[in-house]
């Protein structure tokens, strides 16, 4: 399964906590063991690329796995951003108040979502 989180902060890499958030944890525990293939991270902020890398590597090395997480800042629309890419399926998390700008065209273009 290949998995679209959208937000690169607190609860989705751990950004500025000392942690590493709840959900890419999960997934890459996920990938180890078969269930996760593909993990690409979107966001509104260039410099997130180096926390996403760091955070990701850590957890790989914690976990002993070894999936690479993509990272990409969103260009134009998030739909325009993730064209081309085979996502199964979509964890939105974004402040609340943008739940369903995020959510809505991602279910719109079929893409099953977890806000």
């Amino acid at each position: 399964m290949n998995v679209l989180v959208v937000g690169a902060g607190m609860y989705g890499t751990g950004r500025g906590t000392t942690a590493f958030g709840t959900i890419l944890p999960a997934l890459l525990q996920m990938s180890r063991a078969g269930v996760v293939g593909k993990i690409v991270i979107v966001g509104t902020r260039p410099e997130n690329v180096v926390h996403v890398d760091q955070a990701s590597a850590r957890i790989n090395q914690i976990l002993g796995t070894s999936l690479t997480v993509e990272y990409r800042v969103i260009q134009g629309s998030l739909l325009e951003t993730i064209a081309g890419l085979a996502i199964d399926c979509a964890i939105v998390s974004v402040p609340d108040d943008q739940h369903y700008s995020v959510a809505h065209p991602l279910m719109q273009a079929g893409i099953h979502c977890l806000i």
